[in-house]
């Protein structure tokens, strides 16, 4: 019988520069495998929304070693000890948006 899962999100406007990162995790072992970023606005002049991945590029320069520690430390590492305690064994694919 399948489960009901409740989920929610909730979001709130954060300054900055936004980049992506990859991970591929097993419940056990987090390996990153990459970052990238958008830069397009739909108007002229770079005016107007993010275009959402038009004109994308990886690597994401803001991305640099000390915030991928911090997110490896912040975020990645806490989720796979939170995997391993409730014995999640499941292969995922992580990809956020880091606010830089």
């Amino acid at each position: 019988m399948a489960r009901r899962v409740r989920k929610s999100s909730s979001e709130e406007f954060l300054s900055g520069e936004e980049a992506s990162f990859f991970c591929l995790c097993d419940g056990t072992v987090a390996l990153p495998f990459g970052t990238a970023q958008d830069h397009k606005r739909v108007g002229e002049g770079d005016t107007g929304p993010n275009t959402g991945g038009m004109g994308a590029y990886s690597p994401a320069s803001i991305m640099d070693e000390a915030m991928i520690a911090r997110v490896m430390g912040e975020i990645i590492e806490p989720t796979m000890r939170g995997m391993k305690t409730k014995r999640e064994r499941r292969f995922e694919v992580c990809s956020m948006q880091v606010s830089c």
